[in-house]
């Protein structure tokens, strides 16, 4: 077993530094890149329902749907590592239709990405939520796979729902999704989309949620968005993370850059004195911090005393 060995969703995985959905995981090439530096498992790209339905014909679409289920098919043959599938639908028929085809064709675990903006005035905030766990409930009826919820950091109340999410069957959630922000653009005055990298200032949302979650409820944690930096992983275990997702870093810096990262986090290790994970994973959760308050108010109070 290597030191950073780490268990997900029923995997166990040889770091916790897991490459995220993204144009890196479309291709087979990329892939293996991701692989040779060291990704102990990957989250291949999202199968979007809405493209399936803008295909000009249902033949189209249903050759769509094939593509994709081919491509993890030959990801599973070739790369020797567990491929977590991820799924981003609109229509809940979808959803079990397609977590099905993705189960058959041989994904290790099903991440589903509920990628909703609850923009309607009449949209309450218990029906946001009835979303997601109707979504868990109908899949987990029909799939047997591992699921893993990407969740919204805008729910009023974060650490009930990863609760219910637990209760409705799920047996990890992924703490953040990122939502693009779109632009105006001032030449047209039309609304454009706009590609926005993470940063590291990013991860401090996620890591905060994690250690107030972990000992709370048993669910296995992801965090993704601003984990660029051998720090933010060290951060996100010693809050009780199990794996990070990893995507504006490799998008920007490459597949390599997953290789310095591990050997930076041994190196960081080696200097504390931890000869594995589980040596400081959750040391600084909500549960086991000497001061539990730090991670609510009283840090928003430090914070501006410090300034002063």
């Amino acid at each position: 077993m290597s030191r950073l060995t780490t268990h997900y969703l029923g995997l166990t995985l040889d770091s916790p530094l897991v490459p995220s959905a993204s144009p890196l995981t479309r291709q087979l090439k990329s892939c293996h890149e991701l692989v040779e530096a060291g990704a102990p498992a990957l989250v291949m790209h999202s199968l979007f329902e809405e493209d399936v339905k803008s295909a000009l014909s249902a033949a189209r679409g249903q050759r769509l749907v094939e593509r994709h289920l081919n491509q993890l098919m030959t990801l599973k043959r070739e790369l020797g590592i567990p491929i977590i599938a991820s799924l981003n639908g609109s229509s809940l028929d979808a959803w079990v239709d397609y977590g099905t085809q993705l189960q058959q064709a041989g994904a290790d675990a099903l991440e589903i990405n509920i990628y909703f903006v609850a923009a309607d005035a009449e949209l309450s905030p218990m029906e946001v939520e009835y979303r997601y766990l109707g979504i868990i409930g109908a899949l987990k009826q029909k799939v047997a796979l591992p699921i893993t919820v990407k969740l919204s950091a805008y729910l009023s109340s974060p650490v009930n729902m990863v609760k219910r999410c637990r209760e409705m069957g799920a047996e990890g959630v992924v703490l953040f999704n990122r939502f693009y922000q779109p632009v105006v653009d001032l030449e047209t005055l039309s609304v454009v989309p706009q590609i926005q990298f993470s940063s590291s200032t990013e991860c401090a949302e996620r890591i905060r949620w994690a250690a107030i979650i972990r000992g709370q409820v048993d669910i296995d944690l992801a965090l993704t968005g601003g984990i660029n930096r051998w720090q933010d992983v060290a951060r996100a275990i010693a809050a009780g993370a199990d794996v990070t997702h990893l995507c504006s870093l490799l998008l920007q810096q490459g597949p390599d850059s997953l290789r310095h990262l591990r050997r930076e986090l041994l190196a960081w290790m080696d200097d504390r004195g931890f000869e594995s994970l589980e040596q400081f994973r959750g040391i600084a959760s909500q549960k086991r911090v000497m001061d539990p308050a730090a991670w609510e108010r009283v840090s928003y109070l430090k914070v501006l005393d410090a300034y002063e």
